[in-house]
């Protein structure tokens, strides 16, 4: 083959690999819903709808199990189990195959801007009420694959009176797993626990993120959760990526009205929803181009990227609960999952925002040295099942006209070209290897009766294993879903009735970037 043979050749693969990548992120919707492994559903759902102010979706509680489902949810690690012939329980996979003796039930609870699925794994053979009881054991936010979700509270609170409050009605409520961190050095769980009110939340006054308040908490089954407070200098600059992206939230809605869940909830329903899914990588920038360039996000520019952050108080916050475990137990804080990235400490964290249509994907790198040149902080989970109780998944919102199995397919195929081969998706049937070639038909196959009809998913990991999956919301589901949206005043891109960007809902707040690669107006 002649040189420019070869050149047209390249240019030609070049422009299928964009086009496909164009494909694919016209076709998403941002992330339908951020996936929750509890130990009990229901318990979990009265915490975020009752304390949080979401619309639990009552009419979309499900259960179900057999081999389609046994395959699109553990089919990694079933081929790995079948490689060192074990039992695929020993790589915590229950047994939700049509012979098993497990099965997923499931609430769905709605935001303002998304929904949150709680999942468990429970078991189908006895009247009891059994979870599946692999747990994670290294809790923390710095450990390999650890995935968070955030939630974003109103701008005119009190922020740490919040988070007071919100400790206290879960305590009161039994929810012992709802830890919540300070940002000063405690001893004990005692002084933990009677830490003043204005050591409750970090509240950043300068710098680049100054107008930023955030806390580190467990949530009812101990799954890892932060909450965002943004004025000022950050909401400016949070505000220019949505009006950017065309993004949705409530928080910067003309003419927002709150609604009745809020309200019942008092103070702390007094949320915007969701404001991103982190996770954390051993490659900042392979994450941040999977995201942008296979799933088509939109990468916050600066000075929206954190860079090199450490600190006595950010220490405390990010770790406090797993430094006083690893205390009690007699671990090592390193083999505790917790890097030492305390003012004199030798690490440190840097992290990326990927917008979507309504959220962003954080993708965090914890740094073993004080340079990146130094390899990532080497603790990692030790397990690659969902199974596991706290771990969480981000579901990509596919579009109701698109051919969903083809979507996916081209999804594995982008992520290969890019160099990112470990992203396969699990398919419905068993097969030799993961991510073999099969019928798209055998890609998944939409739920055709019960609460979730309509309903589509596939399983698979991201670049650096971490979970994700995508989801088609059609038929019935998607109308009892784009119902409830309109009921609660949530927004989203998937359908012109629930996007404010349909009727300019974003006029007024967007009309002040004129000039979106601006500074801060001088009045911040």
């Amino acid at each position: 083959m002649s040189p420019l043979s070869l050149c047209v050749s390249f240019l030609f693969v070049l422009t299928v690999s964009v086009a496909q990548g164009r494909d694919i992120a016209s076709n998403l919707h941002g992330i339908a819903f951020a996936a929750v492994t509890t130990e009990d559903a229901q318990r979990a759902a009265r915490w975020y709808s009752e304390f949080l102010g979401a619309k639990h979706l009552t009419d979309l509680s499900f259960s179900f199990y057999g081999d389609e489902h046994y395959y699109r949810f553990f089919q990694k690690e079933i081929l790995e189990a079948r490689a060192q012939g074990i039992d695929p329980d020993r790589l915590g996979v229950p047994d939700i195959s049509d012979n098993g003796n497990y099965e997923i039930r499931g609430e769905f609870v709605l935001f303002d801007n998304g929904l949150v699925q709680l999942i468990e794994f429970a078991r189908r053979d006895t009247e009891e009420h059994i979870t599946y009881p692999r747990r994670i054991r290294l809790t923390g936010p710095g450990v390999r694959n650890a995935p968070q979700i955030c939630l974003w509270t109103k701008d005119d609170l009190d922020f740490n009176q919040f988070v007071h409050e919100l400790e206290e009605k879960s305590i009161k409520a039994g929810y012992d797993k709802a830890i919540f961190n300070r940002a000063v050095k405690v001893k004990n769980e005692e002084e933990r626990r009677n830490a003043p009110i204005k050591d409750k939340g970090i509240n950043v006054k300068e710098g680049p993120f100054a107008g930023l308040s955030f806390v580190y908490m467990k949530g009812p089954s101990g799954e890892q959760l932060e909450l965002y407070k943004m004025v000022n200098h950050t909401r400016w600059h949070f505000g220019k990526e949505y009006c950017k992206r065309r993004g949705v939230t409530t928080a910067f809605l003309d003419n927002y009205k709150d609604n009745e869940y809020k309200k019942k909830a008092g103070l702390t329903g007094q949320m915007w929803g969701l404001v991103q899914f982190g996770t954390h990588t051993d490659d900042l920038f392979g994450s941040v181009n999977f995201y942008s360039n296979v799933l088509g996000s939109q990468t916050m520019e600066y000075p929206m990227q954190a860079i090199d952050l450490k600190g006595d108080p950010f220490k405390n916050m990010l770790y406090q609960k797993e430094t006083l475990e690893a205390a009690r137990l007699g671990i090592r804080p390193r083999e505790f999952g917790i890097l030492d990235v305390s003012a004199n400490g030798g690490g440190r964290i840097d992290y990326r925002f990927n917008l979507f249509d309504n959220y962003h994907v954080e993708t965090l790198r914890y740094t073993d040295g004080p340079t990146m040149d130094y390899p990532s902080f080497p603790v990692a989970y030790n397990h690659s099942s969902l199974a596991y109780v706290g771990d969480m998944a981000a579901a990509f919102h596919v579009n109701d006209n698109a051919d969903f199995n083809q979507l996916v397919a081209d999804v594995e195929r982008r992520a290969e070209e890019l160099g990112f081969e470990g992203v396969k998706a699990n398919r419905v049937i068993d097969v030799r290897r993961l991510g073999e070639m099969v019928d798209l038909s055998e890609y998944s196959r939409p739920f055709t009766s019960g609460n979730l009809e309509g309903y589509n998913y596939v399983v698979m990991k991201g670049r650096s294993g971490e979970h994700i999956m995508f989801v088609q919301l059609r038929g019935p589901m998607g109308e009892k879903v784009k119902q409830a949206m309109l009921e609660y005043g949530a927004v989203s891109t998937a359908w012109p009735e629930t996007n404010p960007w349909t009727y300019g809902g974003y006029d007024e707040f967007c009309s002040k970037y004129h000039n979106l690669d601006a500074s801060p107006k001088e009045e911040l």
